[in-house]
């Protein structure tokens, strides 16, 4: 069994070597002070009832960033997110921080699925990330 999981972590070093991180949703109708946001929680504030605008998590890298993701179809770039019946998130597509840490996740079903290689933004190539 051992030597299964070391050939996976040679092969697939950036799934294994991250531990899973977990993230549940609560919905409020106020936009929060950045200090109240707390790690594997989502914020989505909603407006004008039921009308969802902006969502509030922070990075799960371990940086704990804020990040700030706009709902609204007007603006660019914006995302979706599902809610199931406990309130556990999808968001689509995925997340990337462009400065910082550079992270680059998808959340799927509460749960945050880390992209292997990221686009530089500045180069026309993508690069592994370790």
């Amino acid at each position: 069994m051992k030597e299964i999981r070391e050939r996976l972590i040679k092969k697939y070093p950036h799934i294994l070597k991250r531990k899973k991180i977990r993230f549940n949703a609560v919905i409020v109708d106020e936009h929060p002070e950045k200090e109240m946001i707390p790690e594997n929680l989502l914020l989505i504030v909603e407006e004008e009832k039921k009308y969802k605008k902006w969502v509030y998590l922070r990075c799960p890298c371990g940086c704990k960033e804020l990040i700030l993701l706009s709902l609204s179809k007007k603006s660019y770039p914006h995302w979706k997110i599902k809610l199931n019946r406990q309130n556990i998130p999808t968001i689509f597509p995925s997340i990337r921080r462009t400065s910082g840490c550079r992270s680059h996740f998808w959340i799927y079903q509460g749960i945050v699925y880390w992209c292997k290689y990221y686009f530089d933004g500045y180069s026309n190539y993508y690069k592994k990330v370790i």
